[in-house]
Formats: structure tokens, C-alpha cells, sequence
């Protein structure tokens, strides 16, 4: 049981992903082309929408099934999913940063690692710090 419950949760985690990601993409090509606003400007509002829809639905969704039994309370669990969307941008800038400086590999392999790395990372993060089912003592 526990294996099915984790691949549920892996699957819910992807399909989040893919409306988070589409999100961002959307919000940002309208706030840039319609809104005329600058790419950065545009990029960062967009990136808080899809931020959005990535705690939204991880948390009526994903892990739908720990609400009442987490450890944190809602506000612990939405700050600490902040910090991982802020950590997810600074993973990506540095580690794009970092492989492109330092390896040879092509700018495509390095986008491709980094893609496929943090999704990984950020579910882990998610299923055993941020929604971590609290164990009675």
C-alpha cells in the first residue's frame, strides 16, 4: 500500500508540475506581449502565479491525504513551500551557472540536468519536510 501511495503522489507531483509550469508560461508571455511590461518584471509575476498553483495543488492534491495529520500547521507548510520555490530559482540560476562555467557540456545538457534534477529534489522536499505526517510519541 504504502508503494501505490507513493507513485500516486509521484504522478499527482508531475501533473502539478505540468499546470504550474504552463502557469508560468501563460502569465509571463501575457504579461510581457499584452501588459508590455519588461521581461524581468513579467517573469517574476508569472513565477508567483505558477508558484501558486504549485502549492495549491500540491496541497489540496498531491498530499491531499495528510491534511489534519501533518506536523506543520497551513501557514508553516505555505512559508517553507516559499522558501522552496525560492530555492528552486537559485538552484536553478547557480546550477545553470555552474555547468555551463565549468563543464563542456552543450547549454541543452545542462538545461536538461537541471530540469530533470529538481523535480526530484523538490518532491522529496515536499513529501518529507513539508508535508511530513506527524508520528505520535
Amino acid at each position: 500500500m504504502p508503494l501505490i501511495i507513493l507513485g500516486r503522489e509521484v504522478f499527482r507531483y508531475g501533473i502539478v508540475g505540468l499546470l504550474s509550469a504552463a502557469t508560468h508560461f501563460l502569465a509571463a508571455l501575457y504579461a510581457i506581449e499584452i501588459l508590455l511590461l519588461s521581461p524581468i518584471v513579467g517573469n517574476l509575476g508569472a513565477f508567483v502565479f505558477g508558484a501558486l498553483v504549485s502549492y495549491l495543488g500540491n496541497t489540496f492534491w498531491t498530499f491531499g491525504h495528510r491534511r489534519g495529520v501533518t506536523f506543520f500547521s497551513g501557514q508553516q507548510r505555505f512559508t517553507r513551500y516559499l522558501m522552496l520555490a525560492v530555492c528552486g530559482f537559485v538552484y536553478n540560476a547557480i546550477g545553470m551557472l555552474l555547468l555551463t562555467e565549468w563543464t563542456d557540456f552543450p547549454a541543452a545538457v545542462c538545461i536538461f540536468l537541471i530540469v530533470v534534477s529538481w523535480p526530484a529534489i523538490s518532491f522529496l522536499l515536499c513529501r518529507y519536510w513539508i508535508f511530513k505526517v506527524a508520528t505520535l510519541s
